[in-house]
């Protein structure tokens, strides 16, 4: 027995509809799933959850919401360090240069997000860049990440994804 039914004008069966019902079911509760637990902000981040030294793990490019390269374009050595006394440095190697970075951080926003200060003490060496800009704290797939996104970078938006070490 066959129960017709026309959807798109061709004839459909009863286990037709009730097997497309149960994939569009299972495809809403999976993108229900990945969306809930692969990238969520946090909360009750204490300053022992950042201290220490994190690493470039990842490096994205989007262009129109589409993520068009995450190589780590020779960054594979770039690290942030925090301190407990509230004190940071960055050191950013790319190719045969490096860059560094010192500074003061503080958990903003509810525990999500991370204020990276400049550091007046340095202020004439080349080597030391000057930095203030927040960073997101976000836990992707149950671990935590320290996130930044360049919107003014010369080429679309770029994001370095830092893990602890």
């Amino acid at each position: 027995m066959s129960f017709d039914s026309t959807a798109c004008g061709k004839p459909q069966t009863l286990p037709a509809i009730l097997i497309n019902s149960l994939m569009k079911l299972i495809f809403f509760l999976v993108a229900v799933f990945f969306f809930s637990s692969s990238h969520a902000q946090v909360s009750n981040v204490h300053p022992s959850d950042i201290s220490g030294k994190w690493k470039l793990s990842r490096y994205t490019i989007t262009k129109n919401g589409v993520v068009v390269d995450d190589s780590l374009r020779g960054r594979s050595s770039s690290f942030l360090e925090f301190f407990s006394n509230g004190t940071y440095r960055s050191i950013e190697r790319n190719n045969n240069s490096q860059f560094t970075t010192k500074g003061k951080w503080k958990i903003m926003g509810g525990a999500k997000k991370l204020h990276l200060s400049n550091n007046v003490d340095v202020p004439d060496d080349p080597k030391v860049e000057i930095a203030d800009h927040d960073m997101d704290i976000v836990l992707i797939n149950g671990t935590l990440y320290i996130t930044y996104t360049c919107r003014d970078c010369s080429f679309s938006p770029a994001t370095d994804y830092y893990k602890k070490q």
